[in-house]
């Protein structure tokens, strides 16, 4: 599926950390050294932060969602849709969107959805935010994502301890900028990455870096086309943070240069569908750098499913990431 949407932009961003920072080397008091230091290796990952028992994706979530309305002055009235992109909701049913319409104070005409999704769920929560503001259905959509996937990681799993954790929170207004996508689905590998009822988060790894690979590349590459850009004219791939050579791979198949695709693993682990926006976060909070007119943003994982979308950041107020350990 490819699309351009017109009159659309990201306003603003933020991302609230939770407070446990986590030197992956500690479990080695759980598993080998080696296989903790080849999963270092491999990922990239040095430090994860995670949530306290019992915190659930929407707190993190409903945390950087204050902090955003708050610092931006921002009357609550004026938001008229939210969307919540997660794979651990708080339940089967309600949406969890509707209850965070409530704590945040939002109005009863909110449009609220969850957006069952993981590590691709940032590129749909826009995507949807967008359609509705499109149709004319809203004018402000508050997006947020996070995944809290501590509770179901399996505790005999080495290879899980590179997983962190980060709520987000995104406003999507009308505007006079423009979002391009482009999503794929591959149903017939659904059971690659999955987490069932009654189980822990299970991965086929080796599937997974394959099609991230490959995917990831004809994505952009598709993006590019729709905008007419060049390799060139791209300031900034903002990949999904879920395995530094995979990112690498990426990369080098597109003949591009490390200091467009900016990786941060080493201390944020893979936070699923918040990897994106928190990146955007530690790259741009501290105004720092300036922010690209000409970006990709490119997600790809639990599905299997791949999305990407071009965005204009110059003008969005990026804050960086809350509760940072330094």
């Amino acid at each position: 599926m490819k699309t351009t949407i017109s009159n659309v932009e990201i306003k603003s961003l933020a991302t609230w950390l939770p407070s446990n920072k986590i030197d992956l080397m500690s479990f080695c008091d759980r598993f080998p050294e080696k296989n903790v230091r080849d999963v270092i290796k491999a990922s990239g990952a040095e430090t994860v932060y995670r949530t306290s028992e019992g915190q659930k994706a929407s707190d993190v979530c409903f945390n950087a969602a204050e902090f955003l309305l708050d610092k931006e002055n921002i009357d609550r009235s004026t938001i008229d849709g939210l969307v919540f992109v997660s794979s651990t909701r708080d339940w089967i049913i309600p949406d969890t969107a509707v209850s965070l319409q409530h704590r945040l104070g939002l109005s009863t005409d909110t449009v609220c959805q969850d957006i069952n999704y993981g590590c691709a769920g940032y590129v749909y929560g826009i995507l949807q935010a967008s359609a509705w503001i499109n149709c004319g259905l809203c004018k402000n959509v508050l997006v947020l994502a996070s995944e809290v996937l501590s509770p179901y990681l399996n505790p005999e799993n080495v290879g899980s301890i590179e997983t962190g954790e980060a709520g987000t929170a995104t406003i999507i207004s009308k505007g006079i900028s423009h979002f391009s996508f482009e999503i794929s689905s591959n149903g017939a590998k659904s059971g690659v990455i999955q987490l069932p009822y009654d189980g822990y988060l299970q991965q086929d790894g080796m599937t997974v870096f394959t099609y991230g690979i490959v995917n990831a590349k004809k994505s952009i590459l598709e993006i590019m086309e729709l905008e007419g850009w060049s390799e060139n004219d791209v300031e900034l791939y903002a990949l999904h943070q879920s395995n530094q050579m995979i990112i690498k791979n990426v990369r080098m198949g597109l003949k591009s240069t490390p200091e467009k695709f900016p990786t941060n693993m080493k201390e944020f682990g893979n936070t699923g569908c918040a990897s994106i926006p928190l990146l955007l976060s530690d790259l741009y909070g501290t105004h720092n750098k300036k922010q690209p007119s000409n970006a990709i943003l490119c997600a790809f994982g639990v599905g299997l499913t791949c999305a990407s979308v071009s965005v204009d950041f110059s003008k969005t107020k990026i804050y960086e990431p809350v509760n940072r350990c330094l």
